[in-house]
């Protein structure tokens, strides 16, 4: 699974956890960062306790890692770990991972663990649509006591970041309703988000299309107009 920060892998690769737990409650399942497998790599060298810790992580029945860009530039712990991967892999044990891009677009990683990478299932994440927006609003309001549907509307037609974005949309309107004891409507939405609603907001003229494409080809303006057809270099 891989996708930018705050598209909810980690919280997806929970979800993942959570129901082999549930589903096969007798399975071995090792969920970890992968920061923490290359700290128990290393002090598992120190303490010459490698047996030990390939026992561990090559008998587990699933193996859930985090952030597996982290092992970038870790030489030895991506060798380490990718005799781990194919251990798995060779009893068919389930491996799900998260990284912040593709794995073909990883710095730093061994050509054999990209290949071995891009050799399961690779999805990626993307910020959420306005209908998930929406829906997280709504859940991350409710414990605060919710907020009217036209303010929610609001927030979800015109944020179009991640979770975390919005959440701190959702804290900066209750704090200036608390300290101004104002209503929660959205002229208070407005006030209260002002600047990151600039932000959002991305104007595109046709003039600027102009621009970039006479720049971007080296040709004049009456040029790209014109009836001509050949490439002009």
């Amino acid at each position: 699974l891989h996708g930018a920060v705050c598209t909810g892998k980690t919280h997806l690769l929970e979800g993942v956890c959570s129901g082999l737990t549930r589903t096969f409650p007798d399975w071995r399942i090792l969920f970890l960062t992968a920061e923490d497998f290359t700290n128990r790599f290393v002090q598992a060298m120190h303490l010459h306790k490698l047996n030990a810790f390939r026992q561990q992580f090559r008998a587990c029945d699933a193996l859930l890692i985090d952030d597996v860009g982290f092992l970038a530039k870790k030489q030895a712990t991506q060798e380490e770990f990718l005799h781990t991967l194919d251990a798995l892999q060779i009893d068919q044990r389930p491996v799900i991972l998260t990284a912040d891009c593709h794995p073909r677009l990883a710095d730093h990683f061994m050509p054999e663990l990209t290949d071995r990478l891009v050799g399961g299932a690779v999805w990626s994440l993307t910020t959420p649509d306005r209908a998930t927006r929406l829906e997280l609003l709504r859940a991350k309001t409710y414990k605060a006591g919710g907020m009217p549907d036209d303010v929610l509307d609001f927030l979800a037609e015109h944020l179009h970041g991640n979770v975390r974005e919005l959440e701190g949309a959702v804290h900066s309107v209750a704090h200036l309703a608390k300290a101004t004891t104002r209503p929660i409507d959205v002229e208070l939405a407005r006030e209260a988000l002002g600047d990151l609603l600039r932000h959002s907001i991305r104007l595109v003229k046709g003039e600027d299309v102009e621009r970039v494409v006479c720049e971007g080809l080296a040709i004049t303006r009456d040029l790209l107009f014109s009836k001509k057809r050949q490439w002009i270099y």
